[in-house]
């Protein structure tokens, strides 16, 4: 029996490895696992550590050895060790991919190629990317398409922009010499969308199984109850959803909305009216996969998503936005604090209150509801706030959130305005092959 039925009668989120095979949402009917390859003895990645202070580049060759979760460094330019062999809880085998920032020994280091044939062989296939836009019949439900992702795919990137018409007309196409066509173009026409770029072994297969492969909802219920558009499609002009079934078709899509490319034309939807407030989901709950469960806790507490983004940030610019907190922390909470936002993707929400006032604005709302900073403390003295369910400690405490009203546009102005209207992720620092990008 899985963990979080034996709680006790008490609510607990259901961990990625509680969800057995027969539930996977992405096994639709007559879908079969791909053969799993036995791990080789050892992997080998091409990492590199870029010291911003000296704008000095250094590449390592690293070795993973699963069987003891062990790991060690060589310095490729002296061809000297680096780091003896040892094991490190940063460092695992799921979070050795292309693109991706490994936090060793309090240094930043971003995997940029596989170290050998037998190491690509094995990984490469696990890496697929996928891409998906839910579509403005469906927003309402984002934090619950979230989750439902989360429990297939690992988020890379994410946005919510507004279609322009160019675009709308782009995604009715199919539609064309219908009586239907200028309908699809006005439903979408100005409308809020959510896109993600997603990774996965066998990445467009789930995809096709989680969506569903007919564009008509109900035809989709028929196959697949448990498919997206079944859930929350309308019809087959507003089915809820469109996603690339091509390798070449995802490079394409994600090119046009994620700014580690530079052919990026289409910029975030945000408010910053002064009545709205910035959340940032930490890295470590994307690694878990809890974002959509994080989410679905904040929209049931009175609370509305204006935008989202998913940011690769760099130590530099995790340091940037904690600087108003630098002098509120000691130093090895501080360092600790931007090592945490520095080491993964997080997402950052705008966020309206629905019962705000001028007594209580949606800044101080979303303070309160997050709690104490020590996820500790919180569990003890507020155990129905947000940290206090899922943070761990001081550090990973799951949220940050706006501290004083007068913050509140800043922050999202950090990443709405000047983060996404430039080459944000670790291409910026390292010159490293995008995270849309196919391998």
């Amino acid at each position: 029996m899985p963990r979080y039925l034996k709680s006790n009668n008490r609510a607990c989120f259901p961990q990625l490895t509680d969800v057995l095979p027969v539930c996977n949402p992405c096994d639709g009917i007559g879908y079969k696992a791909p053969f799993r390859k036995e791990i080789p003895f050892k992997l080998t990645f091409i990492v590199q550590w870029y010291i911003e202070k000296l704008e000095l580049e250094k590449k390592f060759l690293l070795s993973y050895y699963d069987f003891d979760g062990t790991i060690e460094l060589k310095d490729l330019d002296n061809q000297r060790p680096f780091l003896r062999r040892m094991r490190l809880d940063t460092v695992k085998v799921g979070e050795l991919f292309l693109g991706n920032k490994l936090l060793i020994l309090s240094r930043q280091l971003v995997v940029l190629d596989y170290g050998d044939g037998l190491t690509k062989e094995y990984c490469e296939p696990k890496c697929e990317r996928a891409f998906i836009m839910v579509r403005p019949e469906a927003m309402d439900n984002l934090p619950c398409i979230i989750s439902r992702l989360e429990k297939c795919f690992r988020i890379l990137r994410g946005k919510i922009f507004t279609i322009p018409q160019n675009m709308a007309y782009e995604l009715s196409s199919e539609f064309t010499g219908e009586e239907n066509f200028l309908e699809s173009v006005r439903s979408l026409d100005g409308k809020n969308v959510a896109v993600f770029l997603l990774m996965a072994e066998n990445a467009l297969e789930k995809m096709k199984n989680l969506v569903g492969s007919d564009k008509n909802p109900k035809e989709a219920m028929l196959k697949n109850h448990q498919s997206l558009r079944s859930l929350f499609g309308m019809d087959e002009l507003r089915n809820g959803f469109f996603f690339s079934e091509s390798p070449g078709c995802v490079l394409k899509q994600a090119s046009q909305f994620f700014s580690d490319c530079p052919t990026c034309v289409i910029p975030s939807f945000f408010l910053m009216n002064g009545q709205t407030t910035c959340c940032v989901i930490k890295p470590h709950i994307m690694r878990e996969g809890r974002a959509g469960v994080v989410l679905t806790d904040v929209v049931a507490c009175g609370f509305k998503i204006i935008s989202l983004g998913v940011f690769w940030l760099n130590r530099r610019q995790a340091e940037e936005f904690y600087e108003i907190y630098q002098r509120i922390y000691i130093e090895a909470e501080f360092m600790a604090m931007v090592d945490e936002l520095g080491v993964g993707p997080c997402m950052v929400v705008e966020l309206s209150h629905t019962n705000a006032s001028s007594d209580c604005n949606a800044v101080e709302a979303f303070r309160h509801f997050c709690g104490p900073a020590d996820s500790d403390l919180a569990r003890k003295v507020k155990p129905q706030t947000l940290r206090a369910r899922h943070g761990l400690n001081k550090i990973q405490n799951a949220i940050h959130c706006t501290e004083l009203p007068e913050d509140a546009y800043y922050e999202l102005e950090y990443f709405f305005k000047i983060l996404d209207h430039k080459c944000n992720g670790v291409k910026s620092v390292t010159g490293v092959v995008p995270l849309m990008a196919t391998q």
